[in-house]
């Protein structure tokens, strides 16, 4: 994102923008705050290694919903990282 402090983004080049470690982002198909195919296409611009979860049948607060199903994906997401070393 752009424009959102002038001074210091002037130091920073085009490819430091991006975020380049494996990231995984956790969507719900029932949150109206912020949509899944908004937070898929905005992070997905600034992101290179994107891995994206949805939640079926949960709303905003997916940590307070859906804990169990979360830690799962977490964890295993995380497991994922540890094999690739």
């Amino acid at each position: 994102m752009r424009g959102v402090n002038l001074p210091d983004e002037q130091d920073v080049s085009e490819e430091d923008m991006f975020c380049k470690v494996p990231t995984l982002l956790v969507v719900s198909d029932l949150d109206y705050v912020t949509r899944a195919d908004m937070q898929s296409q905005n992070t997905s611009k600034w992101v290179k290694q994107l891995r994206i979860e949805t939640m079926r049948n949960c709303g905003h607060w997916i940590q307070l919903e859906q804990p169990e199903e979360l830690h799962k994906l977490i964890q295993g997401f995380a497991q994922e990282l540890t094999k690739q070393t």
